[in-house]
C-alpha cells in the first residue's frame, strides 16, 4: 500500500488530464480535549466504559450529560460523539434506578439499527442487573412482537415518526405503561429531518408531551444533530420549552488531507482516472457517484466493508444520497466525491466520518462548477477546508398541517377550551375552522373540543406537506412515482414531457386534479418541455421585518396564484425554445408564507432597470439557498411584484414557499437575511456572463414573464447597494463560526404594542392577557430595526437573549409582562435597563414618557396607545411600526441626553423644572 501522504502529494503535483487542483491542505489532528468521566457514574458503568476503551469524554459530551442529569431539555449538536451521549444519558438515569422508559425516534431504519448495535455492545459488557432492555417498534415488527412490547414495555423503545403517529399516539391507552413513566424522548439525527418531516416533528413532540403529562410524567427531550446554524431557534420551535444548546467538538485523531479539484471533462471520466490511481495505490477508498449501482442496504454495505477489510476489494462505490452513518469509521482511508453531495452538511458529515478512523485520511472533492453551489465552493475553498453549519427550515405555522395534527390531538384526548399549544397562539381560530367543517365539535358544558372521527391519523402523511400526486404509467398501470403538489403543477401538463429520477422521458397524457393523479406513457427521445407560468401575489400580511437605510426585508403570509397558459418545447442540448404550445388555462392558488425585499429608489427613470435588477436577484438568491440552508431550490419560488404603500406602487423581489401553508423555507431565508444575499452577490461576482448562466444560477425559468430581462451587472449593483460592500469576503456568507471575532456590544431598544386594551381584559392587573400586537427592536450592532409579531415570537425571544443589554422605558412592569406568557425564559433575568425604574429610584415616584419628552427634548408625543389597538384590529401594521420606531428614536435621544449631561429634565407639581440625575450602566455605545 502506497503511503497516503505520498499519494496526496503526487495527486496534487500531477493531477489527471483536464483536472486542476483548486486547493490542497492537510488538516492536523483536532486538539485532545479530554474531560474526565463524571464522578456520579457508578463503578459498574465506569468498568464497562473502560472495557470498551472509553476513558474520557469531550467537554461537550460531559456538558450535555450534566444538563440532562440536572433535568433540562438538551440539543446536542456535534460532528461526532452523539451516539455515546444518547447511550450514556440512559445508563446514568434509567440504568441506575431501573425506573422509567425512553422513546427514541429515528428518521430512517438504518440509524435505528446502528444505534441498537452500539447499545447491545454495551449490554454485553454488563451484568443482567445493569443492562438496558430495548425493542424496536416499527412497520417491520411482527404483530406478536408488537403485542409483547406493549404488554412489557422495555427501557428503550426505538420507533419511527410514522409508527409513533399511527401506532402509538393513536392507540395511547394501550401504551399507558410507557406514558406513565416516560422519562426521555430522544430525537436522533435531527439534521436528517429536512423537509416536510421537520415541520411534522414539532407537532408530534407536542402530542407526546401532552399525553405524557396526562398520564403523570414529564419527559425530558434530548435532540442530537450535526452542527446546525440556528440550533437554539430550531430547539425552541420543536420542543416548545426552554432547551439547553450544547455544541460538541469535532474529533479527528489523525491528519486529514483535503484536495478540491475541478475538471473540464465529464466528472465520471475524470473520477475514473483518480479511482484507478487509488486502486493502484491499494488505498481502501469510498467513491460517491450518481453512476453507482451499489448496495443500498446496511447489510449489503457491511458485507462490502468486510471484503475491503480482508483486502479482497479496494474500492466501494455508493450513491451520494447514501446516509454517511451507514458506513463504519476506520474502514476507508480515502473518500472521492464526484460532484457535491446533496448538501454541504452531508459533505461535512462524510468528512467527519472519514476522519474518525485509526489512521490519516484523504478526501478528494471533484467538481465541474456547473451548479451555483459547486461554483461557490470552487471560488471559496475555505468553505471546504473549514466545515461550517447550515440552517434547517421548519415551521409550526402551516395551517393545513397544524389542523390535521389538531384533529389527531382532539381524537386522542379532548382539547380543553383555552388549552395551550406551545408556539401557536390563535388555536381557537383553527378549531373554529375545523368545527365549521364538522371535523370537531365543542362541548360547551365540558368546555372541550372533540374529534367527530375516531382515529383520523391514517390520512396524515408525515413526509408530505400537501397530498402528493401519483404518477402512473398507462401502459403497464405501474406507479412511476409521487410528486409534491406544487412541483406536479409546474412540470406536469398535458402534452408535456416528464423526466423521472432515471431521466427517462414520459409523455403527460392526462391530469386529474380531483384524484391527484397524473397519467403518463413512455416517450423515448422526447424533447424536454417547460411551462409558461404567470404569477400574482395578493393578500400580503407582514409578520416580521428588518429595516435598514438601504433595504427592507419582510416576512409574512400571502396568496400566491400561478397560471399556466402555454408550454415551450426545448432543444435537448442547448435548452433553447423551439416552439410554443397553448394550453387551457390552469391555476394553482395557495395561501403560503413568503419574504419580500424592497430597495428604495426615487427616480422614475430607473424603474425598468430596478425591475431587471430585482428579477436577476430573485434568480441568484434561489440558486444560492443550498449554500446556506438545508433545502432544495424547488422549495422556494420567486418573482417581482408591486406592492402599494402610501398610495405608491413599489417593486419588491418576492420569495415564496412552494408548498401551501408554508414549509419554513422562506422563514429560514428571512432569518439568514444578509448571509444569503452575500452568497448571491458572491456567485454573481464570480461569473463573467451578461444575462445569466447555469454557473451563477441566473437562468431563464418557467415563471419568467416574457420581456423581463436578466442582467448580471444590474443584480451586482443592486446587492452592493443593499449590503453596502463591493466585494463579499467568504467569512460573511456562511460556513463561518457563529461567534463574532470582534464583539460589538448589542444593545436592543424595545418597544411593543398589544392586541387588546386594558378594559378588554379587566384592567391593568391582567397585563399578561393583553397579547403581543407588534414588537419593534432597534439593534445597535447592525443599526437596523426588526419587527416581530406573535408568529415570529420565537425569533424575538432569541434576539432578546443575544443582547448585551435591553433598553426600554417600562420594561419590567409592562414589556416583559406582555412577553412572559410566550416563553419559559425568565425575562427579568436578562440584562435590562428600564428607564422608568431608574427614575423611580432617583425620585421616589414615576414620570411618564410623554412628560420626559416634552421637558427634556421639547417634543409632544401623541397619545396613540388606544389607536395602536384599533390599528391592530384593522391590520394597519405600518401605522403601528411607524409609531414604535418613532418612540424608539425618542428613547435613543433620551439615552444620548443622559450620556451627555447625566440627567433628564422634568417639571414638579408647582410647575418648577428640575434635573433628575441618572447614570448609565453601560458605556461607549448608545445607539
Amino acid at each position: 500500500m502506497q503511503p497516503l501522504d505520498q499519494f496526496a502529494a503526487e495527486l496534487s503535483r500531477v493531477p489527471p488530464t483536464a483536472c486542476h487542483v483548486q486547493s490542497s491542505l492537510t488538516q492536523p489532528p483536532s486538539p485532545h480535549l479530554a474531560h474526565p468521566l463524571p464522578d456520579r457514574f457508578p463503578p459498574w458503568l465506569l468498568a464497562m466504559l473502560s472495557t470498551c476503551g472509553i476513558t474520557h469524554l469531550t467537554p461537550g459530551q460531559a456538558e450535555a450529560l450534566t444538563q440532562l442529569h440536572d433535568g433540562r431539555h438538551v440539543l446536542f449538536a456535534a460532528p461526532n460523539g452523539r451516539g455515546l451521549v444518547r447511550q450514556l444519558a440512559m445508563f446514568q438515569s434509567i440504568g441506575i434506578d431501573r425506573q422509567g422508559h425512553s422513546l427514541w425516534l429515528f428518521p430512517f431504519k438504518h440509524r435505528e439499527q446502528a444505534q441498537r448495535q452500539l447499545l447491545l455492545q454495551f449490554n454485553d459488557q454488563l451484568l443482567p442487573d445493569h443492562q438496558l432492555s430495548v425493542a424496536t417498534y416499527d412497520g417491520d415488527t411482527p404483530v406478536t412482537e408488537r403485542r409483547a412490547i406493549r404488554q412489557t414495555v422495555p427501557h428503550l423503545v426505538f420507533t419511527t415518526p410514522e409508527m409513533l403517529h399511527a401506532g402509538m399516539l393513536a392507540y395511547h391507552s394501550g401504551w399507558r405503561a410507557l406514558f406513565q413513566q416516560l422519562r426521555f424522548v430522544v430525537i436522533a439525527d435531527l439534521h436528517l429531518y429536512a423537509g416536510a418531516l421537520a415541520t411534522h416533528l414539532g407537532h408530534l413532540l407536542r402530542r407526546i408531551d401532552r399525553l405524557a403529562r396526562h398520564y403523570g410524567s414529564q419527559p425530558q427531550f434530548l435532540l442530537t444533530s450535526d452542527p446546525l446554524a440556528d440550533a437554539a431557534h430550531i430547539a425552541q420551535i420543536l420542543v416548545g420549552h426552554a432547551c439547553e444548546i450544547v455544541h460538541g467538538e469535532a474529533w479527528q485523531p489523525y491528519d486529514q488531507h483535503r484536495v478540491m479539484m475541478s475538471t473540464t471533462e465529464d466528472v465520471t471520466d475524470a473520477g475514473r482516472a483518480i479511482a484507478s490511481r487509488l486502486l493502484q495505490a491499494r488505498l481502501p477508498s469510498l467513491v460517491l457517484t450518481t453512476a453507482a449501482t451499489a448496495p443500498s442496504t446496511l447489510e449489503a454495505i457491511d458485507a462490502a466493508e468486510q471484503r475491503i477489510l480482508k483486502r479482497e476489494e479496494t474500492i466501494l462505490a455508493l450513491s451520494p444520497h447514501t446516509p454517511p452513518e451507514m458506513v463504519r469509521p476506520g474502514v476507508f482511508r480515502a473518500l472521492l466525491c464526484l460532484g457535491l453531495p446533496p448538501s454541504i452538511t452531508a459533505l461535512n458529515t462524510w468528512l467527519t466520518r472519514l476522519g474518525n478512523g485509526h489512521e490519516s485520511s484523504l478526501a478528494i472533492l471533484l467538481l465541474t462548477g456547473q451548479t451555483p453551489a459547486e461554483r461557490y465552493l470552487l471560488r471559496h475553498p475555505d468553505a471546504y477546508q473549514a466545515s461550517g453549519a447550515q440552517a434547517l427550515p421548519l415551521t409550526l405555522h402551516n395551517p393545513y398541517v397544524l389542523q390535521q395534527h389538531l384533529l389527531c390531538t382532539a381524537s386522542e384526548m379532548a382539547l380543553g377550551t383555552g388549552e395551550p399549544y406551545a408556539g401557536i397562539y390563535n388555536l381557537d381560530d383553527h378549531l373554529a375552522y375545523l368545527a365549521k367543517r364538522r371535523q370537531v365539535i365543542h362541548r360547551t358544558e365540558a368546555r372541550q373540543w372533540t374529534a367527530t372521527e375516531r382515529r383520523p391519523h391514517r390520512r396524515l402523511q408525515l413526509r408530505w406537506l400537501e397530498r402528493p400526486y401519483m404518477l402512473w404509467n398507462q401502459q403497464d398501470t405501474q406507479r412511476v412515482g409521487r410528486l409534491e403538489a406544487a412541483r406536479a403543477f409546474r412540470i406536469c401538463f398535458e402534452g408535456g414531457t416528464y423526466l423521472n429520477d432515471a431521466h427517462e422521458p414520459f409523455h403527460v397524457e392526462r391530469i386529474d386534479d380531483e384524484r391527484f393523479r397524473v397519467t403518463l406513457r413512455p416517450a423515448p427521445g422526447a424533447s424536454p418541455t417547460q411551462a409558461q407560468i404567470q404569477a400574482e401575489v395578493s393578500e400580503v400580511r407582514p409578520k416580521g421585518s428588518v429595516i435598514t437605510p438601504t433595504y427592507r426585508l419582510t416576512f409574512g403570509s400571502l396568496e400566491y396564484r400561478e397560471t399556466i397558459t402555454a408550454f415551450e418545447r426545448l432543444d435537448p442540448h442547448t435548452k433553447r425554445r423551439q416552439s410554443v404550445h397553448m394550453l387551457p388555462s390552469r391555476q394553482r392558488l395557495s395561501r403560503t408564507q413568503g419574504v419580500w425585499l424592497h430597495v428604495p429608489h426615487h427616480a422614475p427613470e430607473v424603474q425598468a432597470r430596478m425591475r431587471t435588477a430585482l428579477h436577476t436577484v430573485v434568480h441568484v438568491v434561489i440558486a444560492a439557498l443550498p449554500v446556506c440552508l438545508l433545502m432544495a431550490p424547488d422549495d422556494i419560488q420567486g418573482g417581482v411584484h408591486a406592492l402599494t404603500h402610501d398610495g405608491q406602487a413599489n417593486l419588491n423581489a418576492f420569495f415564496t414557499d412552494s408548498h401551501a401553508g408554508g414549509s419554513g423555507a422562506s422563514r429560514a431565508l428571512y432569518e439568514a437575511g444578509e448571509q444569503v444575499l452575500s452568497a448571491a452577490l458572491s456567485l454573481m461576482q464570480q461569473c463573467d456572463c451578461q444575462h445569466g448562466c447555469p454557473q451563477c444560477g441566473i437562468e431563464r425559468c418557467d415563471s419568467c414573464a416574457s420581456g423581463i430581462q436578466r442582467d448580471r451587472e444590474a443584480g451586482i449593483e443592486l446587492l452592493q447597494q443593499v449590503l453596502g460592500v463591493t466585494i463579499v469576503p467568504a467569512s460573511q456568507v456562511m460556513l463561518a463560526p457563529s461567534a463574532e471575532s470582534t464583539h460589538t456590544p448589542r444593545h436592543l431598544y424595545l418597544n411593543l404594542t398589544t392586541q387588546k386594551a386594558s378594559d378588554d381584559v379587566g384592567g391593568w392587573q391582567h397585563k399578561h392577557l393583553l397579547g403581543l400586537g407588534i414588537a419593534v427592536i432597534y439593534d445597535t450592532a447592525s443599526a437596523s430595526y426588526h419587527v416581530y409579531t406573535e408568529e415570529t415570537i420565537e425569533s424575538l425571544m432569541a434576539h432578546l437573549q443575544r443582547a448585551d443589554l435591553i433598553i426600554s422605558f417600562n420594561t419590567r412592569d409592562f414589556d416583559y409582562q406582555i412577553l412572559q406568557p410566550y416563553t419559559d425564559v425568565p425575562l427579568p433575568t436578562l440584562p435590562t435597563y428600564a428607564m422608568l425604574d431608574e427614575i423611580q429610584r432617583a425620585l421616589g415616584y414615576r414620570l411618564s414618557f410623554k412628560h420626559l419628552l416634552k421637558e427634556t427634548l421639547g417634543v409632544e408625543r401623541p397619545d396613540d396607545r388606544l389607536d395602536t389597538v384599533a390599528w391592530y384590529r384593522h391590520a394597519q401594521s405600518e401605522a403601528i411600526i411607524n409609531a414604535c420606531r418613532r418612540d424608539i428614536d425618542w428613547m435613543r435621544d433620551l439615552i444620548r441626553q443622559i450620556s451627555h449631561t447625566g440627567s433628564l429634565r422634568y417639571r414638579d407639581r408647582t410647575d418648577i423644572q428640575h434635573d433628575v440625575l441618572l447614570t448609565l450602566p453601560f458605556a461607549e455605545r448608545y445607539g
